[in-house]
């Protein structure tokens, strides 16, 4: 008879620093929780081994074999989490901006012409403007900009407006390619199996 064990739940998850570290502009000692988890839905541990032997005699034999892990990478998948745990998912730095940075934001929004076929903009514009019929989705390219106004030569139509906004009420940004952290956290959880 064989005890087979099967992984069914991973809960009161949490990963922890094992050195003291700055996760933006935050101070952590070793061993606090980075982010916690009440349950993890998906989980995937793979361990990635480095390996090395002795080789010589007859047929070039390996007669030694040494074998260390070099690193565990870990997919956990969870339905909601935090911008710190989203961060440390990708490991990604971030980098709050509080609001004395204008900031361009991409957007694509639905607006119909009045009667003498104007669309008024309430942002401030920036970069390039694309229009759209919402009907056939062709470009329309025989429009005019005057000010935060699209001015295009039907009434009454509706269109898709593809734009850049400046946005200046802070926020943080997420920067991928620049590591959160640059030790290694250990994760501690309870595991039921079946």
């Amino acid at each position: 008879m064989t005890n087979e064990l099967g992984f069914k739940e991973l809960y009161d998850v949490s990963l922890k620093t094992t050195l003291p570290i700055e996760v933006s502009g935050t101070r952590l000692e070793s061993g606090e929780t980075v982010a916690s988890f009440d349950k993890i839905q998906i989980a995937n541990f793979q361990e990635i081994k480095s390996q090395a032997s002795a080789n010589g005699g007859w047929d070039n034999r390996s007669h030694i074999f040494w074998e260390t892990t070099k690193e565990v990478k870990i997919s956990l998948s969870q339905g909601v989490f935090s911008k710190l745990q989203l961060a440390l998912m990708t490991n990604a730095s971030l980098v709050e901006n509080q609001g004395e940075q204008i900031i361009p934001i991409n957007t694509r929004e639905e607006y119909e012409s009045d009667e003498r076929g104007r669309i008024q903009i309430e942002r401030t514009l920036r970069g390039p403007i694309f229009v759209y019929d919402k009907e056939t989705g062709k470009k329309i390219t025989n429009w005019q900009l005057s000010d935060s106004t699209i001015i295009l030569e039907s009434a009454y139509q509706t269109v898709i407006v593809d734009y850049w906004y400046e946005y200046d009420n802070g926020c943080i940004t997420m920067v991928v390619g620049r590591p959160l952290t640059q030790g290694y956290l250990s994760l501690i959880g309870k595991m039921r199996v079946k």
